[in-house]
């Protein structure tokens, strides 16, 4: 009797952490808008954009970091748009893109899917503005495709090692066999919580709206399988480090002060290695530049774009 009710108990609680996959329908519903676009890729994948701007300005792209998704430029976009034509990209196994037909979740193949996108859209003259995962996306798109990119901006960018350097929360789950078998089904909120305060340097800017966004769309069929699989493919930070140098474009890096996901030692890297590159640190700010200071980081690129375009 007193076992039967332990299992009881027991399956109850892990049916309380369940998170299964959500409609992909639903999701779509929820977090698409009049300029979302779903364009269709020769590998079969389905890519999500929001487009914004008038056509005929100077076309500026983002990409977002891990586990996220275009709504991190939401407080970008409007200002930004106001003097460029936006693409804004769901990364592989990230946002409204979910899984791809090519099942290739490596930086090397992001920029592959990013290269593919703009080429669907005609669009052969872009600058490249990544954030963290998107950064190190950004860096390896503008080295592979120097003559189609115009201008850099990286955010608190992977793409540099660092000796030493502690994993991510999310990186320390998707390597540890355990935690991997269980992650498509299982996304504590509470979790997804702590590891976010972490990363902010004023946490109490980790609203609720907030987590249920990064939770929610998480469960994007094919997001959270495609996130292990970034997670566990070889890393090029070598590679990318090594062809910094022979960039020949404006770029420009904004680091939080206060990150501890990819510490300022990796924006000095950055900064000594590309030829002319400037960089902008924002004091009492975490690894999230983009949304925590979002005002002022969102400007100094703005102000950087137009030089950069009129030079």
């Amino acid at each position: 009797m007193i076992l039967s009710a332990v299992l009881v108990l027991f399956v109850a609680a892990l049916l309380a952490l369940l998170r299964p996959d959500l409609p992909r329908a639903e999701l779509i519903r929820k977090y698409s808008d009049v300029s979302s676009r779903f364009v269709l890729l020769s590998d079969g994948s389905t890519a999500h954009l929001e487009i914004l701007g008038v056509a005929g300005k100077p076309t500026v792209v983002l990409l977002h970091g891990a586990m996220s998704s275009v709504q991190s430029w939401a407080a970008w976009m409007p200002s930004l748009a106001a003097g460029h034509r936006i693409v804004a990209i769901d990364l592989p196994g990230h946002g409204l893109t979910g899984a791809t037909g090519a099942r290739d979740y490596s930086r090397a193949g992001m920029v592959t899917f990013v290269h593919s996108v703009l080429k669907s859209l005609g669009e052969k003259h872009v600058a490249v503005v990544g954030h963290s995962m998107g950064g190190g996306v950004a860096a390896e798109y503008a080295e592979r495709y120097p003559d189609e990119v115009w201008a850099l901006v990286l955010i608190d960018s992977a793409g540099i090692h660092i000796a030493g350097r502690p994993d991510t929360e999310a990186a320390k789950l998707a390597r540890n066999r355990v935690f991997r078998a269980v992650l498509p089904w299982v996304m504590p909120k509470w979790e997804v919580a702590r590891a976010l305060r972490k990363m902010y340097g004023d946490p109490s800017k980790v609203t609720d709206v907030l987590l249920d966004r990064i939770c929610e769309i998480e469960r994007f069929p094919g997001n959270r399988a495609g996130l292990i699989s970034h997670y566990l493919a070889p890393t090029d930070d070598a590679v990318l480090e090594d062809g910094l140098s022979a960039l020949k474009l404006p770029v420009l890096i904004e680091w939080g002060g206060l990150d501890t996901v990819q510490p300022r030692a990796a924006a000095e890297v950055f900064q000594r290695r590309i030829p002319g590159a400037q960089l902008v640190i924002y004091p009492g700010v975490g690894h999230d530049v983009i949304e925590e200071a979002a005002v002022a980081s969102e400007r100094d690129a703005e102000d950087f774009l137009e030089r950069a375009w009129g030079s």
